[in-house]
C-alpha cells in the first residue's frame, strides 16, 4: 500500500481503498476470518505493524446486517463511549442463536475507521456472560477520520457499502441455483430510519427489518408489531431464521 498524504490514508496501487482481485489471489485465505498484517516500511527505525481481519465468505452465505450504536448499545451517545455493559437486553443471546443457525453477522457502523480497533474490542466484550460473548463477524466502518465521519450522510455510506457487497454476491451467483433475484441479505437490525432506508435499498424485506428504541423494544419496520426485547424474539428464532444446511 502507498501513503496518500493528501487524503490522509493508505491506498492500494491505483488509488483504491480495497485490494483488487489480483492482490487477493496472492493471499492464502481460508473460509471465515483471516488475520493479516501490514508492515510500514522506511518511516522509522522501529517496525510499525497494523493488524486487520480479512473475511472470506462463500456465495451461499446469508448475511444479517447489524448496526451498533443504539442497536447493540442502548444509546447512540453512551454506546459510542464503548460501555460494554450498556447493551440491549438479550442481544448476546439472540445474535448467538442467529449465528448458530448458520447466518453470518455483518456489523455495519458509521463510526470512523480510527475507532475500528476499539469497536472490535467493544464487540468482543459486549453483553459478556462468563466466556460467552457476541458471535464474531465482519466489521465495516467508514474509511475516514472522525470529523469526516460526523459530516457524512450515514444512509449514503451504508447503502453504498451494502450495494457493493450485494453486487459481489450477485456476480458470484450468476449461473448457480441461487441466482441473483434473492438478496444475500436476509434481515437488518437498526435504530434509525436511515438504517431502514439502507436495508430496503438492497432488497431486505420490510418484515425482516427490525428497529430498536432506547427501552430495548423492537418494532418490525412499517408495522405496529413490537417485541419487548431481543429476548422476545427468541421463541420465534426458528421461524425468523430457519437453520441453514
Amino acid at each position: 500500500m502507498l501513503n496518500n498524504q493528501q487524503q490522509g490514508c493508505f491506498q492500494f496501487p491505483g488509488g483504491d481503498l480495497r485490494p483488487r482481485s489480483e492482490v487477493l489471489s496472492t493471499i492464502p485465505l481460508t473460509k471465515g476470518k483471516n488475520l493479516i498484517e501490514f508492515h510500514l516500511l522506511e518511516v522509522t527505525s522501529d517496525p510499525v505493524v497494523c493488524s486487520a481481519s480479512l473475511w472470506l465468505l462463500d456465495e451461499t452465505d446469508r448475511l444479517v446486517v447489524v448496526d451498533i450504536d443504539g442497536t447493540i448499545t442502548r444509546s447512540d451517545v453512551r454506546g459510542s463511549a464503548f460501555t460494554a455493559d450498556y447493551t440491549h437486553e438479550g442481544v448476546r443471546e439472540f445474535l448467538t442463536a442467529v449465528g448458530e443457525a448458520g447466518y453470518v453477522l455483518l456489523f455495519l457502523t458509521a463510526r470512523p475507521i480510527t475507532l475500528a480497533d476499539r469497536t472490535r474490542e467493544f464487540l468482543a466484550t459486549a453483553g459478556r456472560v462468563g466466556d460467552s460473548t457476541l458471535p464474531e463477524g465482519p466489521l465495516i466502518t467508514q474509511a475516514c477520520g472522525t470529523m469526516k465521519a460526523l459530516q457524512a450522510k450515514h444512509e449514503v455510506f451504508k447503502v453504498g457499502v451494502l450495494q457493493q457487497i450485494r453486487e459481489l454476491f450477485d456476480e458470484a451467483r450468476k449461473g448457480s441455483r441461487l441466482g441473483t433475484e434473492t438478496s444475500v441479505f436476509v434481515a437488518g437490525f437498526g435504530n434509525h430510519e436511515t438504517d431502514a432506508i439502507a436495508y430496503k435499498a438492497v432488497g431486505i424485506p420490510a418484515d425482516r427489518i427490525f428497529m430498536l428504541d432506547k427501552s430495548s423494544k423492537l418494532r418490525v419496520h412499517g408495522t405496529r408489531l413490537e417485541f419487548q426485547s431481543y429476548t422476545g424474539l427468541l421463541p420465534d428464532i426458528d421461524e425468523l431464521f430457519p437453520r441453514l444446511p
